[in-house]
């Protein structure tokens, strides 16, 4: 096959394209403060999301380091939350509209919320929360993709933190 075959293959529409042109924007030697912002609007864009925010472990607290809802930085994880659970055990969750009524009061116009962790090998980094008004927004499919894209997330976010001062 053609170079320039391939290149269209890899670059047509279709999800993997998209979610191939969505890695090689956080490849690209960037800030952790640019990575973090690159990686909400990608990821977003990727499944279609509305609002994201991405929370790292620091001084020994989840804390949030990007939210496309900027009042939110004053809104912490509880060390016994589905955030902490999340980086914790590296397990994904996702909750529905009545569940976050419950769990998230201050999340009012959020029907569906994904909870994707962030890690390099063994070690947990943080917490990709991303935020939909669509009831079951979040399906197999776009878990799938958010699973694949976090892990080369994960990875760009442990190499530029091991290479600036950020």
């Amino acid at each position: 096959m053609p170079t320039s075959s391939l290149k269209m293959l890899i670059f047509s529409n279709d999800k993997m394209g998209s979610l191939y042109r969505s890695i090689l924007s956080i490849v690209e030697p960037i800030s952790l403060t640019t990575i973090y912002r690159t990686i909400i609007e990608e990821s977003s864009r990727l499944v279609e999301a509305e609002y994201g925010a991405i929370f790292m472990m620091k001084d020994g607290l989840l804390k949030r380091v990007y939210s496309t809802v900027p009042h939110e930085y004053e809104v912490q994880p509880r060390e016994r939350g589905y955030s902490y659970k999340s980086y914790r055990d590296r397990r994904i969750y996702v909750f529905s509209e009545k569940e976050i009524k419950t769990l998230y009061s201050h999340m009012r116009h959020t029907k569906s919320l994904v909870l994707i962790p962030l890690f390099h090998g063994s070690e947990s980094l943080g917490v990709l929360a991303l935020r939909s008004s669509r009831t079951f927004h979040f399906d197999k499919k776009k878990i799938d993709i958010l699973k694949l894209f976090a892990s080369v997330a994960g990875l760009k976010i442990r190499n530029t933190s091991l290479h600036s001062v950020n």
